[in-house]
């Protein structure tokens, strides 16, 4: 999804500028311009890397990341909205990001995929027309890409790459109004994805590493999400909906065919498909609060899916949905809003916010959440009786020393028959007085930790009669 700068018509431009799906810009109108906290989450733990801004521009919106931690996206300003890439890394520790490549006399562009490779797919503008194009990475070179004249083209967006090459958009029939969804491979033309039954235009907005193409199609009735195959539809009358929703979309899928879309009805909600049954189901995602609403934009190989809900108060707060459920995201301070875009194989997630601050006021930041691994849970601590194990004395009591490793909080033993354990004095030194019966006594001893307890120490002293 995208945000424009501040100020401006959201919804009109988000159309005219990024044409992206339909639904999403519905989706800005219904929220203007937020997030609490969601009970004992299942999520990692992150660490938040804000992205920077460059000077010029007021924001940075992230739209997708690889598995090395390269963000795409694009800077928006005054001068208007321009491709840009952010390398973080897969640990999140970069935070730097640039405009990429363009053509002279471009007045936008925008960059919306990366497949592992470093691979850019997006378009920029020209003459008030798109033109689907790729960078060779981070500060690579832009390639347009083909649009034969002989075909009809006037213009044309790039939304998907995989890491075959394959790139997959849309064109712009002469008309200037209807679209038709395609590939590129390399330098080839495009070739044109078939319209599903009785569609007017279509769009392909994301793709997996097997050749599922999933976005949308117009027909007399509205917008309807359709998925292709192997350049085949998946369904030929689109992916399932109930008959009381509109603007539907499908934008994106993983490799096990999980798809990932949005409907309205009337509000915006996160929804599912899946390969396996041709689209012939769809599965609707939870929102955080009841009858509240919900988007979302990406999906990883694991099934993590990543997007927004609104939250009680009617804030947007960025979300990851396991197993169909919505946890909030952690956000950086000083969010009102925020938006979750892109999630990679690590689970590192890419986004923005709508945030204020007095020196800046309401201001849009990118920023990148990397896992972190939880510590190793501490070790068992150890514990040892210094002397022989097997003792024999005339003794009633007998003095029992020894000693603990690692962590230990106390050390504790039992003697005999005694139905709980004492307390011993001291912990990496420790020791203690035995009461003895006649005949044969068994000593257990242990070491106590954060990691648990020790292995007991066994000491056997015969107490002569």
């Amino acid at each position: 999804m995208h945000l424009m700068s501040p100020g401006k018509n959201k919804a009109a431009e988000l159309v005219t500028r990024h044409p992206m799906k339909a639904a999403h810009a519905f989706a800005l109108v219904l929220l203007g311009l937020g997030a609490t906290t969601l009970g004992a989450a299942t999520l990692p733990e992150y660490k938040t890397t804000i992205l920077n801004v460059e000077s010029v521009s007021l924001a940075g919106f992230p739209t997708a990341m690889n598995d090395s931690g390269l963000v795409v996206g694009y800077f928006s300003g005054n001068s208007g909205d321009h491709a840009a890439a952010w390398f973080t890394g897969s640990d999140g520790s970069g935070h730097a990001g640039a405009r990429l490549q363009e053509p002279a006399g471009t007045s936008f562009s925008a960059a919306y995929a990366v497949n592992s490779g470093g691979l850019i797919a997006g378009h920029f503008n020209t003459g008030n027309k798109n033109h689907a194009c790729i960078w060779q990475g981070q500060n690579g070179a832009l390639t347009p890409l083909s649009e034969p004249a002989a075909m009809g083209i006037i213009g044309s967006v790039a939304h998907a790459v995989n890491d075959a090459g394959l790139v997959a958009g849309e064109i712009t029939d002469a008309s200037g109004t209807s679209t038709r969804a395609c590939t590129w491979q390399g330098s080839g033309d495009p070739v044109l994805l078939p319209l599903p039954e009785n569609a007017t235009s279509s769009s392909a907005l994301g793709m997996n590493e097997t050749g599922l193409i999933v976005g949308n199609f117009t027909d007399a009735s509205g917008l309807h999400g359709c998925a292709w195959q192997d350049g085949v539809p998946l369904n030929p009358a689109g992916l399932d909906q109930s008959a009381d929703v509109a603007g539907v979309s499908a934008l994106a899928a993983n490799s096990a065919g999980l798809i990932v879309g949005s409907f309205v009805a009337p509000a915006i909600h996160g929804c599912t498909w899946l390969r396996s049954n041709a689209g012939s189901a769809i599965a609707v995602l939870s929102d955080l609060t009841a009858g509240g609403s919900s988007d979302v934009t990406a999906l990883n190989e694991s099934g993590v899916i990543v997007g927004y809900s609104l939250t009680a108060n009617a804030l947007t707060a960025a979300c990851a949905w396991l197993d169909g459920v919505p946890f909030r995201l952690p956000v950086p301070k000083n969010a009102i809003h925020s938006f979750a875009n892109a999630i990679n194989k690590r689970g590192q997630v890419a986004g923005y916010v709508v945030a204020t601050d007095a020196e800046n006021g309401v201001f849009y930041q990118p920023y990148v959440l990397t896992p972190v691994a939880p510590p190793p849970p501490p070790a068992r601590p150890t514990v040892l009786i210094k002397g022989k194990k097997k003792i024999t004395t005339a003794k009633a009591t007998l003095a029992i020393k020894g000693s603990a490793g690692g962590a230990v909080t106390s050390v504790a033993y039992r003697v005999g028959k005694m139905r709980a354990y004492k307390t011993a004095k001291g912990t990496a030194a420790w020791k203690f007085q035995a009461k003895l019966r006649p005949g044969r006594n068994k000593i257990l001893v242990i070491a106590r930790g954060p990691g648990g307890d020790s292995a007991p120490a066994k000491l056997t002293v015969i107490r002569k009669r």
